[in-house]
């Protein structure tokens, strides 16, 4: 098994839009971090742990490839609100991606991302 982590930052990424960068140090590269996500891949599968905001930037960085999962862990925006960028491998894999996760939380996006 294989585990990559996409992201790690705050809600809000680091830096912040405001240019701040908390009790980060901007001098060090690492110190630039998107929001929290998680690549799996065990067996030939690549299951992903939220889509963000950034998800479209991780998973270019990531190096793409199909997606046979996703978990999300809660509704918040910095873990869903990447979803619209799922359609475009939907389209290119030529099925939906199942998404896994509590009841609660599903609903949610479901809710809110209707289409």
């Amino acid at each position: 098994m294989k585990l990559t982590v996409l992201g790690s930052g705050s809600s809000s990424g680091v830096p912040y839009i405001t240019g701040e960068w908390g009790q980060c140090d901007p001098s060090d590269p690492r110190n630039r971090r998107t929001r929290a996500s998680v690549l799996i891949e065990s067996d030939g599968e690549r299951i992903m742990v939220d889509t963000g905001p950034d998800f479209r930037e991780q998973f270019l960085r990531s190096g793409s490839g199909p997606i046979d999962g996703i978990i999300y862990t809660h509704g918040h925006a910095d873990h869903v609100h990447g979803i619209d960028d799922i359609r475009a491998l939907n389209q290119q894999m030529q099925k939906q991606i199942p998404a896994f996760g509590y009841d609660e939380c599903l609903t949610e996006i479901a809710r809110r991302f209707e289409y």
